[in-house]
């Protein structure tokens, strides 16, 4: 509110406070509507904000126009995800899974969200070179994007000071950005192309990811999240139909028959094209180069972080698959019915079959340019079959021995053709040592470690589970250690 009345001083003096990040208590029905009308109101020149005063309160509401582009303002009660919030939501999703294949699934009428999705989706077309060019599901035809250069920009400079502190993490982005050109995932644009008018222009800041389970492993991510006067990217993009096919299905194939098959797509949504129109919507800052100026790129290729790149991708895998149904019937099956995202876990009865169908499925997904890749099998003849080169190994299955691979967050023994639980060495071993007591919040990161979709382990899980909803009801805090009593429980079975 201190922005707008230094924008606009018929604003200043007005008794009226923020709404960013806080929680609304209460909502105003129609049968209260009366209190919501303008007893008085100050406005300025054409197209600035206008201040109503109500018998409620003070409201500041309408539009402008800044630097070309159309801009809204708009009371909006948003609020940021407390971390209780967040924890007590991870509890929720956790028990759902409870109840995964067991509660018959009732898909709703498709939403006039969804028919408009699908109606883009249907317009996507295979280039010469063999990929698909797909485009972003905008919600609206025609959409008026403010300038989100700006906000790209202080991102980037963030980003750049980070990167001055830790010369380690600039040599990595630097060397993952040089490979995003070498690939033509990404291309510098040229003076005369900045120039050029386009309907939607938008600026994504990239961020780096880690992942603590593999120290040293750094992601960059578009991010489409980033806000430009309330607007953002995903906001103005529909998600898209869920088209995958659900997990429990695809884990309870996978053990069907005696010989288990998993592989992999490398960079599923970067192979897919981006429409000429959309890469501009695409547009990120980075320095290449010594002048200390950033460039700007555009994205030629689907990036991970738009809410509709799933959808996306599995309508391309699925409508490049059916087009070989009537010569390769299993592989198509095994692309369309046990993929999960881009992990194809298949089981067939016999080694020959397995082969056939790997190497069908990999010609099948070769045709969309999607590269099928980090074969795992618990037969030696199939891995011997689809041994790939030195670089592309994903390890431990390729020796004379074979070993446990992560497969959709379960571990497989392929020697023994076993599921196998384990914790990560992230987990604090006093904690599990039991040499102190745990905090609620550790019972359930312990808890949370083991991912048992299909509750082959559910008498053991079960213990801590009833335990941990003991802890809830005993009302402590999430940081607060747990009582005596419960901690004793714990000692039991820890």
């Amino acid at each position: 509110m201190q922005r707008l009345a230094e924008a606009y001083p018929h604003l200043k003096g007005i008794p009226i406070e923020s709404y960013s990040n806080v929680q609304p208590r209460i909502l105003i029905g129609i049968d209260n509507a009366n209190i919501t009308l303008p007893l008085k109101g100050k406005e300025g020149k054409m197209h600035e904000p206008i201040a109503t005063k109500t018998p409620l309160c003070w409201i500041v509401h309408g539009g402008g126009h800044t630097h070309g582009d159309l801009v809204g303002y708009h009371a909006v009660c948003a609020y940021a995800e407390s971390s209780d919030q967040m924890l007590q939501k991870a509890v929720r999703e956790y028990f759902s899974l409870e109840s995964l294949g067991i509660c018959e699934s009732r898909k709703p009428l498709i939403s006039s969200e969804d028919q408009r999705a699908e109606k883009i989706l249907q317009s996507i077309i295979q280039t010469d070179s063999g990929r698909y060019e797909v485009k972003l599901l905008w919600k609206f035809d025609k959409i008026r994007l403010p300038n989100s250069k700006p906000v790209a920009l202080r991102r980037f400079h963030c980003l750049e000071n980070k990167m001055k502190r830790q010369p380690e993490l600039a040599a990595v982005l630097h060397a993952k950005l040089r490979d995003y050109q070498q690939k033509r995932y990404i291309r510098k644009l040229s003076v005369d192309e900045l120039q050029e008018a386009h309907d939607r222009v938008w600026y994504l800041p990239l961020f780096p990811v880690f992942n603590l389970n593999e120290p040293g492993k750094v992601r960059i991510v578009w991010d489409a999240a980033a806000k430009t006067i309330g607007v953002s990217l995903i906001s103005m993009i529909l998600k898209g139909p869920d088209l995958l096919t659900p997990l429990d299905s695809v884990l309870y194939r996978f053990r069907e028959f005696r010989v288990g098959l998993s592989g992999d797509i490398r960079e599923m949504y970067l192979q897919m094209v981006m429409s000429k129109q959309d890469q501009h919507c695409l547009r990120v800052l980075w320095c290449d180069d010594e002048t200390n100026k950033p460039s700007t790129y555009v994205t030629q290729v689907m990036p991970f972080a738009t809410s509709c790149s799933p959808s996306c991708a599995q309508y391309v895998k699925n409508l490049n698959a059916v087009k070989f149904e009537g010569q390769y019937p299993l592989a198509v099956q095994a692309i369309v019915k046990q993929h999960y995202v881009d992990d194809m876990l298949v089981s067939v009865e016999s080694e020959e079959v397995a082969i056939q169908v790997a190497k069908d499925v990999k010609y099948i997904h070769a045709q969309a340019g999607f590269d099928m890749r980090n074969w795992i099998s618990n037969s030696r003849a199939v891995v011997e079959a689809m041994k790939e080169p030195e670089t592309d190994k994903k390890n431990l299955n390729l020796g004379s021995e074979l070993g446990t691979e992560k497969v959709l967050g379960m571990w497989w023994c392929t020697e023994t053709d076993t599921i196998t639980y384990k914790l990560y060495a992230k987990h604090d071993t006093d904690l599990l040592s039991q040499l102190r007591k745990p905090t609620k919040k550790e019972v359930f990161r312990t808890l949370m470690a083991v991912f048992d979709p299909l509750g082959l382990i559910s008498n053991v899980l079960v213990y801590l589970k009833v335990l941990f909803q003991e802890i809830w009801r005993s009302g402590i805090e999430w940081d607060q250690d747990i009582p005596e009593s419960l901690n004793a429980k714990w000692k039991k079975k820890a």
